[in-house]
């Protein structure tokens, strides 16, 4: 080891003000900035403080090689394209004291093809319904909507006055979608899908995603079949929306309808998977995700897990209770005869409420218990959701049209309709909340259950 001295301190400042200077563009220093530079000889000074300062420097170096990040010495590139729908469906990693570290995976799901029957669909155009809106009224809308006076005076030609919605009907045509300009036809679907007389446009197929070639681009729809679907398309926020398949059927052959109708019903979902290792708080995971008393089933396989060296990823199904556990991921069987009584309303409200059950109970498939149930059996939350809590969708007037329960990190269980084409899934919050495109604003509310 080096003794220190002033003249070793002096050479290896000099050193180092001469490694700055270098960096930084600028001339070597000829002499340090020392008082007491003549302690030694001009030349005998000069050449112990090159040894020195040859040596300070590689010194220096190798400590920083060795232990300094290799990334330190790289130019960050910067990503001026980023698409905030691709980070939304990107696999991400989120973590949080309760819940613990998450990993989340976009995937797409299908019904199976058995499921799929083309002699079900919508053949006929349905008129358009417009809910409290005088003929006035939809004149001005339809405007507003991208259509000129001209044309909106022409559909208004075909139009009554409708009682049962306090509003008005008009009539349209095949050729009337067909000639209907992007902007057009995206407000007024999204205008006609809040009112469920407007049968085509309410049961339009939809999915989250971030470009077409995502939901369309597969091996059972022929190219010209994807470029005439692309005509159609509306949006609403991560959500792609098809409403025209009494225009498309004619123009497309029969042997092809039934792989279209399986590529259009599929679903964007994720898989959420909890990382487990031997640092894991396992009381604390044990507390979040056993709820509903599941907590005896869960605790063996953090336990378990947690033994593993590295840890792993658990898929957070394993967690959830015996009714949501079973189902997720998978399509209501269609049913026939006496066992489809109510099964029509095995819908979103039907699996929030029943999230915590071992069996179903079919008394959710009533809307007015499912009320009752809200007011007595529940209480609102005012602070985190947990696992479990209800989360409910509701219009501007206190109408709830969405039931579904938290999960953890901003996801949420749901099952949309009771379609036996769409699934018991894993949902984002916010693509949630496009799913259904209402005029007014929502609300969004927590409940829990009260013995929970």
């Amino acid at each position: 080891m080096l003794n220190s001295s002033p003249v070793m301190e002096r050479e290896l400042l000099l050193a180092m003000r001469n490694r700055k200077n270098r960096q930084q563009g600028r001339p070597p220093t000829n002499t340090p900035d020392d008082k007491n530079k003549g302690n030694l000889t001009w030349r005998g000074g000069l050449l112990l403080g090159s040894l020195l300062g040859v040596v300070g420097a590689a010194v220096l170096f190798l400590i920083v090689w060795m232990y300094v990040p290799g990334d330190w010495f790289q130019t960050p590139v910067k990503n001026e394209n980023k698409d905030p729908q691709q980070e939304t469906r990107s696999k991400q990693t989120v973590s949080d004291a309760r819940w613990g570290d998450l990993t989340i995976v976009p995937i797409t799901i299908a019904p199976p093809d058995d499921f799929i029957n083309p002699q079900r669909v919508l053949t006929t155009v349905n008129p358009w319904y417009f809910k409290n809106m005088s003929r006035a009224d939809v004149e001005q809308f339809l405007v507003e909507s991208s259509l000129s006076a001209t044309e909106a005076s022409a559909l208004l030609d075909h139009s009554t006055a409708e009682p049962t919605i306090n509003g008005t009907v008009v009539q349209v045509t095949s050729e009337t979608l067909k000639n209907l300009n992007p902007i057009a036809r995206e407000k007024i679907y999204l205008s006609l899908m809040d009112v469920p007389e407007n049968v085509q446009q309410f049961n339009a197929y939809r999915y989250c995603g971030q470009s077409l070639d995502d939901w369309l681009d597969t091996a059972t729809v022929s190219a010209k079949a994807q470029q005439m679907v692309k005509k159609y398309i509306y949006r609403h926020g991560c959500f792609m929306f098809f409403a025209d398949m009494p225009v498309l059927l004619p123009e497309i052959a029969p042997s092809e309808v039934a792989g279209l109708l399986k590529t259009l019903y599929r679903q964007s979902t994720y898989l959420m998977k909890l990382r487990v290792s031997p640092f894991s708080d396992i009381e604390s995971l044990n507390e979040y995700w056993g709820r509903g008393g599941t907590a005896k089933d869960v605790r063996p396989i953090l336990e378990s897990v947690q033994q593993i060296k590295n840890g792993e990823l658990v898929d957070i199904v394993h967690f959830l209770p015996p009714f949501a556990r079973r189902r997720l991921y998978t399509f209501p069987r269609p049913e026939s005869g006496a066992e489809s009584k109510g099964s029509d309303r095995r819908d979103c409200h039907w699996t929030a409420y029943n999230f915590f059950n071992v069996d179903p109970d079919d008394k959710f498939t009533d809307p007015a218990i499912v009320a009752k149930t809200l007011d007595n059996d529940y209480e609102k939350v005012t602070g985190q959701p947990i696992l479990g809590d209800l989360v409910v969708f509701a219009r501007q007037n206190g109408v709830i049209f969405h039931s579904a329960n938290y999960v953890a990190a901003g996801m949420l269980y749901t099952k949309n309709g009771s379609k036996s084409t769409w699934p018991w899934m894993l949902v984002k919050m916010e693509d949630m909340m496009n799913f259904y495109p209402k005029k007014d604003p929502i609300t969004v509310q927590y409940f829990r259950l009260k013995n929970k």
